[in-house]
């Protein structure tokens, strides 16, 4: 089963390096952002979730589909 993690603001700036990182360390990536930007450029592994960083229900929505894509294993928030 693949790995996969979840990071807040992975569309751009220190949060789309982490995404591409993560990318090319084999997994599975749920990004939350309210922009889903360039993202589908990145593949069938990042998964875009609509979500705002202050209400605690978007964070319940990105786990879980972090944890749809595999074994979650890592929530990272970039805020810029």
């Amino acid at each position: 089963m693949a790995k996969s993690v979840a990071i807040t603001g992975g569309n751009r700036g220190i949060g789309r390096a982490l995404t591409d990182g993560f990318l090319a360390a084999g997994y599975k990536v749920a990004v939350g952002a309210r922009q889903r930007l360039d993202l589908d450029s990145l593949g069938a592994d990042v998964t875009f979730v609509e979500m705002d960083v202050r209400n605690q229900a978007d964070h319940v929505r990105l786990v879980e589909a972090a944890q749809a894509l595999g074994d979650f294993n890592w929530f990272e928030t970039s805020i810029e």
